[in-house]
């Protein structure tokens, strides 16, 4: 099937957008006064900062416990300092987003754990 190109003025062209050029330009011109690059990066440097704290939190939770299981287990018990970290910095976001309480999915559960 061929379609048929038929030349469109620029009348036809506003009545079919719905708008001028002149207002598309201006509202381009709008949202450039939205955005405050200062703001994002702000927002950014706030969310890092949340981020490590929330992973030195969840650090010393881990060393509370490996001292806790040295007194009831063995004196030798520990966590492998690496794997700790990796792990704080993998659960930091869980503790960002849901502020040290459980998820909602997990509260049905939470009698079980």
């Amino acid at each position: 099937m061929e379609t048929e190109n038929t030349p469109v003025n620029d009348t036809e062209l506003e009545t079919v957008q719905g708008h001028t050029e002149q207002e598309e330009k201006a509202f381009i011109n709008s949202l450039d006064d939205d955005f405050d690059p200062t703001m994002a990066t702000t927002d950014t440097k706030q969310a890092d900062i949340e981020l490590e704290a929330a992973a030195g939190m969840i650090f010393v939770g881990l060393m509370t416990i490996e001292q806790m299981m040295k007194g009831m287990v063995h004196t030798r018990f520990n966590f492998d300092p690496e794997q700790s970290e990796k792990v704080a910095y993998k659960v930091a976001p869980l503790i960002v987003k849901y502020g040290g309480n459980p998820p909602p999915w997990v509260l049905r559960y939470i009698h079980e754990i």
